[in-house]
């Protein structure tokens, strides 16, 4: 082979070349994040995002950032915010995550009471085998999950079934059935060869009738009254007595408030006013409905969609929309309020648990959880007005609402030159330092950037504002104080939604993550109680569309759901 004087240099290039390779082969092995298994993604999506989305997002997600802090990615759980990194992979116990929910540092989280043992374990496992995060699979499903199809069997359940007229049995005895109610259960009782109970005593049964009622019980003087009539229509006539008594709608519109969920606060909510002012408006209107023997599928729209009739100038009916917002808040998440709606709409008047298809199909009744969103989209297009709906008469309402609007622009127009003011002395101070005494200077700085200062602030300030700008902050107030004790009748008012102007087109949240969105679909009602031409909700939300569809005819399980109740 000939000589070549290149090759010893062309041989350490290329022994050069390989060792740099191997260098950054080896530094690139060492840097690079590792692969995440599929064990550590199940656990990630079993165990460790729904505790995130349920007790952490609402305040640390995409919507908001309380404490400056983001936990509904990768980078942000690890960026964390001016504590430090929320999380430490591989150190749980340096981790301020892993210290807030086990309740052992300054902070605890969440605020609203301890995880369980079971997440609290879930989370620090998580961190301690390396917090990895699965990449987002984006708004569909890397795999489309089989969808639920109803079955004729399903449809031909008994309680899906169009309610029929049944034949009246015959009996051995029918001088003892008073209805043919009655023949129902004597043909039961005469086939196990059982007779009825003797009838009751006459105070026995007045008193069985004023605590059914009325839920109190007969004076001695309407007992002695009673016993006393022997007249056919006695008992007819204590019961017509009742039944008009206002008494009666106290005694059943409680029951109706149970199944409505009835309260006149909204649960844990931070730091908001926790007091429904209003509740009261929706618990009258169910006892009125009842005293009016308001017809049910009245009832039923007016709970659900009100806001969508021609009410005239009877607005009474607005506060049967309580029936939709005396639930709980869970922390304002407009998600879990959805949810609170559906359930509180579907169980109390169709007696199903549609909310359990919020993350996957119904185990067990006929609802995919497709129909769980296209309910979604009907109350997630619905808003709570504000400043809330009078329903008091013309003559309360026009005064309040002249002379409260007077009201609003007096108290605007104060916190403005209040505002105003508190920003000169700020400059002032900027610019001289010396221009106000230490105690002005103490509450300026207690006063945040564009808040306004408190009423004790105020009056240790005031004295140091400009003269013209005092003088007529105290004119202004001076009328304020005026208004306030002119104020005409407050009216009473509904706590009432409306639809948003453009309602939303809802998605199925991929196991309830609504950070994680697959198919759109319409609003509308529920597949097994619907027919072959299910047309979506075409009346903004579609609230009065579902309340009309709740109360027809054609729906079997409304009726049933009510009587047994």
């Amino acid at each position: 082979m000939p000589f070549n004087h290149h090759r010893p240099y062309n041989l350490i290039a290329i022994g050069v070349s390989a060792f740099l390779a191997l260098i950054l082969g080896t530094v690139r092995a060492q840097t690079a994040k590792p692969a995440i298994t599929p064990e550590q993604t199940e656990f990630f999506e079993t165990r460790v995002r729904p505790v995130l989305f349920k007790s952490c997002f609402t305040c640390h997600g995409p919507e908001q950032q309380l404490g400056n802090l983001r936990l509904d990615s990768e980078s942000a759980m690890k960026k964390g915010n001016a504590h430090g990194p929320g999380v430490i992979p591989g150190d749980p116990d340096k981790s301020l995550l892993v210290q807030a929910i086990r309740y052992t540092g300054k902070i605890k989280m969440p605020p609203s009471g301890k995880l369980t043992l079971a997440e609290i374990d879930a989370l620090t496992q998580w961190v301690k085998t390396g917090a990895t995060w699965p990449e987002s699979t984006g708004s569909k499903p890397a795999v489309t999950a089989k969808e639920l199809v109803i079955t004729e069997e399903q449809r031909r359940f008994w309680s899906f079934r169009p309610i029929k007229k049944p034949a009246v049995p015959a009996v051995k005895d029918a001088s003892w059935a008073v209805s043919p109610i009655d023949r129902f259960i004597l043909a039961k009782l005469e086939r196990k060869n059982l007779r009825p109970a003797a009838k009751t005593d006459r105070r026995s049964l007045i008193r069985r009738a004023y605590y059914d009622l009325i839920g109190l019980p007969p004076t001695i003087a309407e007992i002695e009254e009673f016993v006393a009539d022997k007249s056919p229509n006695a008992f007819a006539g204590v019961v017509d007595r009742l039944l008009a008594s206002p008494q009666y709608g106290e005694r059943w519109g409680r029951l109706w408030l149970d199944v409505a969920r009835y309260a006149d606060t909204r649960g844990y909510v931070f730091t908001e006013d926790r007091v429904y002012h209003n509740a009261y408006t929706y618990r009258d209107y169910v006892i009125r409905a009842f005293n009016d023997d308001l017809p049910f599928n009245r009832f039923i729209v007016e709970q659900l969609a009100a806001d969508k009739l021609n009410l005239g100038d009877d607005r009474r009916p607005l506060a049967g929309l309580g029936f939709l917002t005396v639930g709980r808040r869970f922390l304002n998440n407009p998600h879990d309020i959805a949810d609170d709606r559906i359930d509180v709409t579907a169980r109390g008047f169709l007696g199903l648990t549609v909310n359990c298809a919020r993350c996957h199909d119904h185990k067990f009744d006929p609802i995919p959880t497709k129909d769980y969103y296209s309910l979604y989209g009907v109350f997630a297009s619905s808003t709570e007005p504000n400043p809330p709906l009078s329903i008091s008469p013309k003559e309360i309402t026009e005064p309040y609402e002249k002379q409260n609007k007077e009201l609003f622009e007096k108290e605007k127009q104060a916190k403005e030159i209040v505002r105003v003011q508190v920003r000169g002395l700020r400059d002032k101070i900027k610019n001289n330092p010396e221009a106000l005494s230490k105690d002005f200077k103490a509450v300026l700085q207690r006063i945040r950037v564009n808040a306004l200062p408190s009423d004790s602030e105020l009056a240790t300030l005031a004295p140091v504002f400009e003269p013209a700008a005092r003088d007529t902050l105290k004119s202004v107030q001076d009328s304020i104080a005026n208004l306030k004790k002119t104020m005409p009748r407050t009216p009473e008012f509904a706590m009432a939604v409306q639809d948003i102007p453009n309602p939303i087109t809802p998605h199925v949240f991929l196991r309830g993550n609504p950070n994680n969105r697959g198919d759109e679909i319409p609003r509308r009602f529920l597949a097994v109680l619907s027919g072959p031409d299910r047309k979506p909700f075409t009346n903004g939300s579609g609230r009065l569309d579902l309340a009309d569809d709740i109360a027809s005819n054609d729906n079997p399980l409304t009726a049933r759901v009510i009587v047994n109740r």
